[in-house]
């Protein structure tokens, strides 16, 4: 839907969404789950006792807080664990439809039309993924709820959950079966993973500014005590707490470039003309990060909307201030908003309550150099090799350099954007297109040989290795090397995500001050 042309259809279909999720009413019906499962974490990081050892990452369990409170609201359904085998499936499923859609082939297919012709097996992939995804779908959530609902004698009066307002649609003739599992499929790409990023870079945030951090965790002392909980009611109360979710928003835009816009006249914007029915994408981050619209806009300060922009809002209706859009804009913007914004106020709020969190020993601030993208089956942690070649023989970040045999190994744009040539065994490395056709078999056979331990020639990360021998094959680069894993040290690497540093995090209790380097945040514990 969200590419859908508007018009008759797209009105339907956003009306049908739009109702059973994203209204006031639908807050004030679950306000009290979302808290529920909020400080379902927050006990459950008290009660870890691996939190007071190894440490535990606290990423994946606001994946599953994120994935309960809209499946609930979805379906009625939710997950036990992390390791309840439906929530890791369809994590699968969301990780490797966001690492297809940041490959740069499908950037260059969007943007250079006649290219596409040459993107065919990437677009196969895509296709036979959004197979695979509505599948899932349909077959465990939209199939059982529509047998409920066909249950003789069932009240069709009392919907309990979205699917079921949904399937009402369809029945009624208003949308079709197709219809219902792409909307099924709209939320789930849409509202939750977008939220994950911005609750962590929230908290990246706290961590690497303590003095906000405590401004927020005082301004909740004064306003609540010590009793009175954080609810969705009383967020209004906390103004700091706001100013920090908003300047996560503004600094770190979930959608930086917003979904593509139709103009339906002519239209001229600064000296250019736009032809009726112009694909129109607009860049939101650099409306936010712009020098000439704020003041410092690279530095994380949420007083500024105490201040001199005290009245801007990420609002997406009415008076709308044109410089801060991190939910887009008029017809097309997320109606998600009105559950994102609490709900991102919420956990970040009672995180920052009950623990206070700090980078790890030795670590001044999280380091933010590393966005790597790993292979889709392959995990890497910090005991192992930190140069990790994805699918696309791309590294995303800074770009890096070390000595493999005389070879320079490069990562970043240069390495992304150029062919990657070099000497291996006497072979030539091609990255792109060419070298996943000619040589899946070939690194499929390697990486079995490489799990057998061997250094030199085989595998890929994990065993002797594609980019270097030695001890269990690991990348040998010399002082650069070592200095680049002493960086990476504890960061968790999950295959077909992009990992940010902060996604590793650590849990201190510290009544007893045990704490587990695992990751980059350590959380101490208050009564």
């Amino acid at each position: 839907m969200v590419f859908t042309e508007y018009g008759d259809h797209w009105r339907r279909m956003r009306r049908v969404m739009t109702l059973p999720f994203f209204t006031a009413r639908v807050v004030q019906q679950y306000r009290a789950m979302w808290e529920a499962e909020m400080d379902d974490v927050v006990s459950d990081l008290r009660a870890d006792s691996a939190a007071r050892g190894a440490g535990v990452v606290v990423r994946r369990r606001l994946q599953l807080m994120l994935y309960n409170i809209m499946y609930r609201m979805m379906f009625d359904a939710r997950f036990d664990s992390v390791d309840d085998p439906m929530f890791v499936e369809a994590t699968k499923f969301n990780s490797e439809r966001s690492r297809l859609a940041q490959s740069f082939d499908y950037n260059y297919g969007d943007f250079i039309p006649i290219l596409r012709p040459f993107l065919r097996g990437y677009l196969n992939k895509c296709r036979d993924l959004q197979t695979r995804r509505l599948a899932f779908f349909n077959s465990n959530y939209v199939e059982k709820r529509r047998e409920v609902m066909d249950t003789p004698g069932q009240d069709k009066n009392k919907l309990r959950c979205a699917i079921d307002h949904i399937l009402a649609a369809e029945k009624s003739g208003e949308i079709t079966p197709e219809n219902v599992i792409y909307i099924v499929e709209n939320i789930n790409v849409a509202a939750i993973e977008t939220t994950l990023w911005s609750i962590e870079w929230a908290l990246a945030e706290v961590v690497n500014h303590p003095d906000v951090q405590r401004k927020v965790r005082g301004e909740i002392r004064d306003v609540l005590g010590d009793d009175e909980p954080i609810t969705e009611s009383n967020i209004s109360k906390l103004p700091y707490l706001q100013a920090v979710i908003k300047e996560t928003l503004r600094l770190h835009s979930p959608i930086p470039l917003l979904v593509p816009h139709m103009n339906l006249e002519e239209a001229s914007l600064g000296g250019y003309t736009i032809p009726k029915g112009s694909k129109v994408v607009v860049n939101a981050w650099w409306l936010a990060n712009n020098p000439e619209l704020w003041e410092k806009p690279e530095e994380f300060k949420p007083e500024r909307f105490l201040g001199e922009e005290s009245n801007v809002d990420a609002t997406v209706g009415g008076k709308v201030d044109f410089r801060f859009l991190p939910f887009g804009v008029g017809r097309r913007s997320c109606p998600g908003i009105i559950l994102a914004l609490p709900i991102l106020a919420l956990i970040v709020g009672k995180l920052v309550r009950s623990f206070e969190m700090v980078p790890p020993p030795g670590v001044d601030k999280l380091d933010e150099l590393a966005y790597i993208v790993g292979e889709e089956e392959e995990e890497v942690t910090g005991e192992e090799l930190a140069y990790i070649a994805g699918e696309e023989e791309e590294i995303v970040g800074e770009e890096f350099t070390g000595e493999e045999g005389g070879e320079t190994m490069r990562g970043g744009e240069e390495r992304r954007e150029e062919e990657l040539t070099g000497e291996e065994g006497g072979k030539t490395v091609r990255g792109g297109e060419e070298r996943r056709e000619e040589e899946v078999a070939r690194e499929e056979e390697e990486e079995g040989a490489g799990e057998e331990g061997g250094g030199g020639g085989g595998g890929r990360g994990r065993g002797g290795g594609e980019y270097g021998g030695g001890e269990e094959g690991r990348w040998s680069g010399g002082e650069e090397e070592m200095e680049w894993r002493r960086k990476m040290k504890s960061l968790n690497f999950k295959g077909g995500k992009i990992v940010m540093a902060h996604h590793g995090q650590v849990f201190e209790d510290s009544r007893k001050s045990n704490t587990g380097v695992v990751g980059q945040i350590r959380m101490e514990l208050f009564e």
